[in-house]
Order: structure tokens, then C-alpha cells, then sequence
């Protein structure tokens, strides 16, 4: 297998997966190479560890588990802002009579948050992160008045929930920023050939 030394780790971890996972049976079924299959599941073994050594990579994966789980939060804050300021307007136009003067305070209220709606989700971490501090700022300054008087949960206003969408957003893009200098670390602390062979052999 001498075409591997000319890989970096993660391509070699890309064949040798392969040959022990879905290509495992074509492997077997080709008499020269079956015998070999326990030294390829071997080195398989070892460039994974070898891999999982890197203190950068282990970083970088453990920061993008944050960067997860702070998208998936700041994307259910922000659909709750969207249906709650919706359901406002309308069950306020619902009354008899209605209060016409807070629905449409509200529905202004939602185009300067969510100008372009639930696309707000879809964007880049990167994104996300700064268009909601923008939000919270803009709702402290000029929103609050209105926002405060909408209830999304007993002790939540629509006022509180912009804020947690800001302060999840501050964190998703400090988290951001972590991971491309981490990144750049992980690609100094590449492996060598030479080191993943010596690992190998150990």
C-alpha cells in the first residue's frame, strides 16, 4: 500500500474506512487482498487514533458540537418570536372590539425584526450571529414599548426573548470566531506521513 504514504491522514482514514466498511465484501471477494483484511483493519485502527491525537482537531470538533446546539437554539427562539408576534396581531384583531393601534404596532414591529421572516434560519452561523445582536439592539432602542406587552410564555415577554435570541447570537459568533483560529491551528498540526507510519507501527 505504498500510494497511502503519498496521503494526508484524513484521505488515507477515507479509503481504509471504505475497505473495512461498505467495500468490505468486494475487499474479501478478491483472493489476493482478503488475507490482508486484518492489517487493514489494523491501520485503520491506528490512523484513526492517530488522528483523534491532535489536540487542535479534537478542539475544532468539540466547537462545532457549541456552534450546533446554539444554531438549533437560536432557531427555535427565533420561530417563537415569529408565530408569537403573528399570534399577537391577530388575536388582538380578534376582540370586539379590536385593538387596530397595537396590531399594527406589532406587525411594524415584526418587519423591522423579521424583515424577511423565518429565512432568518437559514442563513451562515456567521450570519445569525450577527444579525441577532443587530435585533437586540434595535429592540432595546426602539421597540421595547411594544414588545414588553406581548407575553410568548407566563414570565417571557416578546421583549426577553429578543434579548436570549441577541445573547445566544453573541455566543454562536464567539464560538465562530474560535473555530476558523482553531482551524488554522489544526492545519499546522497536520500529521506527517512519517508520524502516522511511526503510530501505525506502535
Amino acid at each position: 500500500m505504498q500510494f497511502l504514504n503519498d496521503l494526508d491522514i484524513g484521505e488515507m482514514i477515507a479509503i481504509t474506512e471504505q475497505w473495512t466498511g461498505a467495500l468490505k465484501p468486494v475487499f474479501l471477494g478478491i483472493a489476493e487482498l482478503a488475507p490482508l483484511l486484518p492489517r487493514v483493519e489494523e491501520d485503520h485502527g491506528a490512523l484513526v487514533n492517530a488522528r483523534a491525537g491532535s489536540s487542535a482537531e479534537t478542539a475544532l470538533r468539540a466547537l462545532s458540537d457549541q456552534a450546533k446546539a446554539l444554531d438549533s437554539r437560536h432557531d427555535h427562539l427565533q420561530r417563537a418570536l415569529h408565530f408569537g408576534l403573528r399570534a399577537a396581531k391577530e388575536a388582538l384583531l380578534g376582540q370586539d372590539p379590536p385593538d387596530v393601534a397595537l396590531a399594527e404596532a406589532i406587525d411594524a414591529a415584526h418587519e423591522k425584526l423579521l424583515p424577511t421572516g423565518l429565512e432568518v434560519v437559514k442563513a451562515s452561523y456567521e450570519s445569525e450571529a450577527g444579525n441577532a445582536v443587530q435585533m437586540a439592539q434595535l429592540a432595546k432602542k426602539e421597540l421595547s414599548g411594544v414588545l414588553e406587552q406581548i407575553r410568548v410564555l407566563p414570565n417571557v415577554s416578546a421583549l426577553d426573548l429578543v434579548l436570549q435570541i441577541g445573547t445566544v447570537g453573541a455566543s454562536l459568533g464567539a464560538v465562530e470566531q474560535k473555530k476558523s483560529m482553531t482551524a488554522v491551528a489544526a492545519a499546522k498540526e497536520e500529521i506527517p506521513a512519517a508520524e502516522v507510519r511511526r503510530r501505525m507501527r506502535t
